[in-house]
């Protein structure tokens, strides 16, 4: 009986140690991270260019110029754009084997996207500690795309801890830091889950939470004869004639990257969009799509 008793005190102890381990990890991983640099609370190009850096607790800058966390500031989730006569091509899940691949494509049909970064997931390493990823990073921010976050490892953020999913965006946060001097204030909830829990999450940590309202689906058409599938759904789309096109895809693929992505440029230069940045097709000036450190 002391034996089982025992041994139950020391699984108690290792179970509340890697808690608290996690919990320091958090703090130290928002230590890194810099502090706001609006004096008076106001933000935006209407306020000096000011972002929502004053205090400890990170803010969004509302459509109204003011900094808070409220969901009134950083917004409910974003499903589509709102300049007209745009399409925003965003990726998931890189930076991959093929992200530099996709990059080529997109400076050849001079084009700008958004990739949504992991920062350790597929097995890859992480970003910050492996140069290929870091590099890669680098050349997606130099070339003029934008970056947004797709957390650390890829967890369901509706399904973990508040410590955990804390510790998701912000272990991201440090990394992108490090690698950019920057960080993004726009994420997407791996597998689009993001509950009410996860939202509060995200607005207390000043992040617009972003979907889309064209799914590719080209995770499930990953081979050369599927993937038509996902350009059917391209054209289905266009031939609509919405005002704006928020596309998601993913730079994992093969197929999405040598196959989709050019035939979704043209078609989209064809029916007479202009491809941005997520930022520009929601009119959000630049200045508020990173923080930096100050």
């Amino acid at each position: 009986m002391r034996v089982l008793e025992f041994t139950l005190a020391l699984l108690l102890s290792a179970l509340l140690s890697v808690g608290s381990s996690l919990s320091m990890a958090v703090e130290e991983a928002r230590a890194t991270l810099e502090g706001r640099d609006s004096p008076n609370g106001r933000c935006g190009a209407a306020n000096n260019n000011y972002s929502c850096n004053s205090g400890s607790t990170k803010k969004c800058c509302s459509q109204y110029g003011w900094c808070g966390d409220t969901e009134g500031h950083c917004g409910s989730d974003i499903y589509s754009c709102t300049v007209d006569k745009t399409i925003a091509l965003t990726f998931d899940d890189g930076p991959y084997l093929y992200t530099a691949g996709l990059l080529d494509i997109l400076k050849q049909k001079g084009v700008k996207a958004t990739f949504f970064i992991t920062g350790n997931n597929l097995d890859k390493g992480a970003i910050d500690t492996t140069s290929s990823w870091s590099n890669l990073i680098r050349r997606i921010y130099n070339e003029g795309h934008q970056v947004g976050s797709h957390s650390w490892t890829h967890q369901d953020l509706s399904a973990i801890s508040e410590t955990n999913r804390r510790y998701e965006m912000i272990r991201n946060e440090q990394a992108l830091l490090s690698i950019l001097g920057r960080y993004p204030t726009y994420m997407r909830p791996p597998y689009i889950s993001c509950n009410t829990a996860c939202k509060n999450t995200m607005a207390a940590i000043g992040y617009h939470v972003i979907i889309w309202d064209l799914d590719t689906d080209d995770y499930n058409n990953i081979t050369p004869q599927l993937i038509q599938n996902s350009k059917d759904r391209v054209t289905a789309a266009l031939q609509e004639g919405w005002d704006s096109y928020l596309s998601i895809a993913h730079d994992i693929h093969y197929q999405t990257v040598y196959n989709l992505t050019a035939f979704q440029i043209d078609a989209g230069k064809a029916a007479g969009y202009t491809h941005v940045r997520l930022g520009e097709c929601l009119g959000d000036p630049e200045l508020n799509w990173y923080r930096t450190a100050l």
